[in-house]
């Protein structure tokens, strides 16, 4: 079967940030340098929540927001975990949900879009990997016109969807506002398009930035949602974002006698000696606190054998590398940076198994709000004939390892259903059901002592027939 749409084009992995127009008219003893000092203080405004650019979603803890292909843009739905229910974040009677007079649609590639919460209302991320300063005529002839004789779209709709693009594109950087009968726009700074804002509390984004040869010039910022103004905050040389811990965000920097040298080699040569520390750091206020120091490992230079964070736990895999490249896999790590304590989960994974926890920036379930407390971690897999086709389920008091039986509907290969999202009372929303276009046909809520149970009583949603 031919997809008439072109939501399947070869995109980018990366995502930059832009916007649309409006609507209306990561314990050792190495010596660690002093924190630099810190710009004014920013009054804290709720918990830290997680961008899923990935997937452009978003898990409020009420609800779960997701960014699907319809009529050649993007819309958002909802799925309220209270109601069971999906639905277009849209109240205007009798809208079509199909032009930009729409509060849930949106012009060009729908996975450049990133909707979150904040302070109650909800927002979207325009995030292209591509920016066009091209008129829309400039723009046709390049990308449109030598496609019209290679897709089973008329030509109305091929210039609906590049209409789309080339506005999502051409746009100056800015950010939705949801609002009952529109949408409106924050302005941003130009600057913004250089920033990849994968945070969020109820007052602003947060977003870093990578240069150098080696990716060790890091800068962040803050972006007030009210008002679009942009603030540095300060970071340690090569300090990132990992992740939302304790309040506030979990980074991770090179930690090194001497500052380290833009030159590829000299580079190489100097980061043999680094370590790599792991921070509790509050952007808002300056507050840090250290977590862990762990050698440096080619293995995995940036985050040493870092996979994620669990009930403020750390996990760890140690990593051999090997002389042709790739690493061998060792030891899964438990550290506790409440009392400093590391246990070993297991000593080396299972054989054939390729077992391991995806690290958090790229699965990251937890809720924005509510409790983000972990009964059961889940562990992807795979025998090395389908990717995650052998997962399973890690009590996070007794290590006990629970193989998934369950298996996702109608799906092209023999995996387990999706987890999407936690809700804030706990429970796991799961994509349960596909198609034979391996679209999202189900979803179900499930409290996870049930699903490690076995159990395939999910509370159905009620899906958007739209």
């Amino acid at each position: 079967m031919r997809n008439r749409h072109l939501a399947a084009i070869p995109l980018a992995a990366l995502l930059l940030t832009a916007c649309a127009s409006a609507t209306d008219t990561t314990p050792l003893t190495t010596p660690t340098p002093e924190p630099t000092a810190t710009a004014t203080p920013t009054p804290a405004a709720g918990d830290f929540a997680w961008l899923n650019r990935h997937d452009s979603s978003f898990n409020s803890g009420d609800a779960y927001y997701e960014m699907v292909y319809r009529n050649h843009g993007g819309l958002l739905l909802k799925t309220d975990y209270a109601t069971a229910a999906q639905t277009v974040v849209c109240t205007v009677p009798g809208c079509t949900h199909d032009s930009a007079d729409c509060p849930a649609w949106f012009p060009g590639r729908y996975r450049y879009y990133c909707p979150f919460v904040a302070d109650g209302a909800v927002y979207v991320l325009n995030a292209p990997v591509f920016h066009t300063d091209q008129t829309w005529e400039e723009y046709r002839e390049e990308y449109l016109t030598p496609r019209l004789d290679s897709t089973d779209l008329t030509p109305e709709e091929l210039e609906a969807h590049y209409y789309g693009l080339w506005q999502q594109q051409s746009a100056a950087p800015q950010v939705y506002r949801l609002t009952d009968d529109g949408k409106t726009c924050i302005d941003l700074p130009a600057e913004c398009v250089d920033y990849v804002f994968d945070f969020c509390d109820d007052a602003a984004l947060y977003g870093t930035m990578t240069s150098g040869n080696n990716g060790q010039n890091t800068k962040a910022v803050r972006v007030d949602l009210t008002t679009g103004a942009l603030q540095s905050v300060p970071l340690e040389p090569t300090e990132y974002f990992v992740t939302c811990y304790d309040g506030a965000l979990l980074t991770v920097r090179y930690v090194t006698d001497a500052p380290l040298p833009d030159d590829f080699e000299q580079f190489r040569a100097a980061v043999q000696s680094a370590t790599v520390e792991f921070d509790r750091y509050d952007p808002r206020t300056g507050e840090r606190r250290k977590l862990i120091e762990r050698p440096y490992n080619i293995a995995d230079e940036r985050l040493s054998g870092y996979l994620g964070t669990h009930n403020g736990k750390l996990y760890f895999e140690e990593r051999e590398a090997l002389q042709d490249g790739g690493y061998n896999r060792g030891a899964l790590q438990e550290y506790d940076p409440a009392d400093g304590s590391t246990a070993t989960v297991w000593d080396a994974p299972t054989a054939g198994s390729n077992m391991r926890d995806y690290q958090d920036t790229y699965t990251n379930v937890l809720p924005a709000r509510g409790s983000r407390a972990e009964d059961w971690l889940w562990l992807y897999g795979t025998d090395g004939a389908v990717g995650g086709n052998r997962c399973y389920l890690m009590n996070a008091a007794t290590r006990e390892l629970v193989p998934i039986t369950q298996r996702m509907k109608n799906y092209a290969y023999n995996i387990p259903p999706s987890r999407l999202a936690q809700t804030a009372d706990g429970r796991w929303l799961l994509w349960t059901e596909s198609n034979d276009e391996n679209e999202y046909v189900a979803y179900g809520l499930i409290a996870p002592d049930d699903f490690a149970a076995g159990s395939t009583d999910y509370t159905p949603v009620e899906m958007w027939a739209g």
